[in-house]
């Protein structure tokens, strides 16, 4: 409930008082420093989706990690410096309590408050599930049957303990990681249909059909302000933070300024007065105010360590390499009615192609050292107790790769692997490959990353020396994500930064490798892996027999996971570690002046 009785807050807001106060400019008061923090955005990842039920084509990092959980933070906490575990001190709630069978919790909301002053309890948490539940589809991270919507019997407030009911026992861990983390509690000021009309969504009995009604209505107008960024620093949006940053403008270039919070009830609290994230058109005009000294916050790609563009900078910052809690990979193309489909169908294929992939060269050569081999969707850094893929099935030994093809009744003809032996035996090429068939395969990648280009010059001159040709496809990073999906003239695909985890932290692989999946984009169908998946879920253990599986079936093609250089301002001390965390949260309220 709010701070004060619920008819009285709603009488206060007229219609008039609606259009004026929530469409203008929000009131702001800090106590920090009178000092600005500036922070380097990734070029062309300028924020522009604010609500945090947040479709695909907006679910970015620039948008989640690092725009909306500066003022809206979710009610667990993951990452901090190199830790990429759950943080108590940063989360909105204290740590579920599970019944025996993990089927009931009890959630203790700490008692934050929002902005406007209302408290961040367990309705508003529900307010969050009843805007997810009436329309699942528009949050990127839901998975049908296993997300939040479809797994809760039933939820209900009791002043601050959230009370849930699941439908059957889960995996603690995947709960809290990958579910619950996910809930970002609202106010009561966000239950609108318009500007001047108030909603009945915030406070509906969870899963009623007259709530999913009134919060479909809410949600539309929710999604559709925020999909204009000059609504973004009004006193709407901004009444609902209940995190260190409150934004005051959004330039049309995607430049960010923010204010500390006063109001904010966590620790530790902003040392700055202002944070202040630069929209950038490219990574060299990044580089160039690094170099200049303008930036207390930017990053290097590890394709410029060493080069002469960042020699002087160690005088200015401390750079740090994080790695990423994620792995690199290739798509394929798995559903599609072209040859290179049927090719990358057949899995001694896709283990040729692997054996191929000369993981090491492209750690020293494309990224500098600064990158992790990846054989699994296991991140490199996964703990043993959480999972382990076990040694890598197929490392690189592009004679053992050769040799396959030639196990499968294929020979090189004009320095390409060719169908001498079609048909469907263990010694034949396979089905859908016809006699004369040659292994030439597509490749659609995204521009603008100078290291995903070296990356593709790596691997191509690799799949080369097997026998296998492969042409690069450039297009854009939209069109890389879907040019694997089915009817496309791609049969491998790559985009920039491969897989990260979060905001959905535990390394399950429910939104990666299961029918229907929002990123399963080589529509990858197994029923082992699929049972495996809802195995690691549906109770606790660890994600060994499923990394392993996965290691072996090759749904993707693995590649190495770069890491990112922070560069931190030697001005600057940071004792949670530098810039954002290995997970990509952003936590500059941490830094203090040296």
């Amino acid at each position: 409930m709010t701070p004060f009785p619920r008819f009285v807050r709603r009488a206060m807001l007229s219609a008039l008082v609606m259009s004026v106060a929530f469409f203008g400019q929000a009131p702001l008061a800090s106590d920090a420093s009178p000092s600005v923090l500036t922070w380097a955005e990734q070029p062309g990842a300028s924020p522009n989706y604010i609500f945090p039920i947040t479709p695909c084509q907006y679910a970015s990092a620039n948008n989640t990690l690092q725009f909306q959980q500066l003022m809206y933070r979710p009610l667990y906490w993951y990452g901090l410096g190199r830790s990429t575990a759950l943080i108590p001190s940063l989360s909105l709630a204290l740590p579920p309590v599970f019944s025996p069978g993990d089927r009931i919790l009890n959630i203790t909301m700490k008692g934050w408050r929002f902005a406007d002053g209302q408290v961040v309890n367990a309705q508003s948490a529900i307010f969050f599930l009843n805007l997810y539940r009436a329309n699942p589809s528009a949050y990127c991270d839901y998975t049908p049957g296993l997300s939040l919507p479809d797994l809760i019997a039933n939820v209900s407030a009791h002043g601050n303990v959230l009370r849930v009911a699941l439908r059957h026992g889960v995996n603690p861990s995947w709960l809290i990681g990958n579910l619950l983390s996910e809930i970002v509690p609202l106010p009561d000021s966000w239950d609108r249909t318009s500007a001047s009309s108030v909603g009945s969504c915030a406070h509906g009995a969870y899963g009623a059909p007259r709530t999913i009604t009134a919060c479909q209505a809410v949600a539309n107008f929710l999604s559709q302000q925020s999909l204009m960024t000059s609504t973004f620093a009004n006193a709407m949006w901004q009444s609902g933070v209940d995190g260190p940053w409150r934004l005051i403008s959004l330039n049309a270039q995607g430049t960010a300024l923010f204010r500390a919070n006063g109001a904010y009830s966590g620790t530790p609290r902003p040392q700055f007065s202002m944070l202040k994230e630069i929209a950038y058109d490219n990574l060299g005009q990044e580089v160039a105010d690094l170099s200049s000294g303008r930036l207390s916050v930017g990053y290097l790609s590890p394709s410029l360590m060493g080069t002469s563009g960042t020699s002087g900078l160690s005088s200015r910052y401390r750079l740090t390499p994080l790695p990423a809690w994620g792995f690199g990979l290739l798509a394929l193309n798995l559903t599609g009615t072209g040859p290179g489909s049927a090719l990358v169908g057949q899995l001694y294929v896709r283990q040729a192609l692997s054996q191929a992939i000369d993981q090491s060269a492209i750690v020293s050569s494309v990224y500098h050292g600064y990158a992790s081999a990846s054989w699994s969707p296991l991140p490199p850094s996964t703990s043993a107790l959480a999972g382990s893929p076990g040694p890598n099935p197929y490392p690189y030994d592009p004679a053992r790769a050769r040799a396959i093809f030639s196990s499968h009744g294929w020979q090189v003809e004009n320095g390409v692997q060719t169908c001498v032996n079609p048909g469907t035996g263990p010694a034949q090429c396979g089905q859908g490959v016809s006699s004369g068939a040659s292994l030439t395969l597509s490749l659609a990648v995204a521009n603008g990353s100078v290291t995903e280009a070296d990356l593709v010059r790596q691997d191509v001159a690799d799949w080369r020396a097997v026998g296998v040709s492969v042409t690069p496809l450039t297009t854009t990073f939209s069109n890389a994500l879907a040019a694997c999906a089915g009817a496309s003239t791609a049969d491998i695909c790559l985009w920039d930064g491969g897989w990260s985890y979060g905001a959905d932290y535990y390394p399950s692989g429910e939104n990666l490798l299961m029918p229907g999946a929002y990123a399963n984009f080589s529509h990858y169908r197994d029923p082992r892996m699929t049972q495996l998946i809802r195995t690691s879920l549906f109770s606790p253990g660890s994600l060994s027999a499923y990394a392993r599986y996965a290691a072996a079936q090759l749904p993707v093609l693995y590649q190495p996971q770069a890491q990112t250089i922070w560069a931190l301002s030697s001005s600057l001390s940071n004792p949670a570690g530098p810039g954002p965390s290995a997970l990509g949260t952003m936590t500059p309220e941490f830094l203090r002046p040296r």
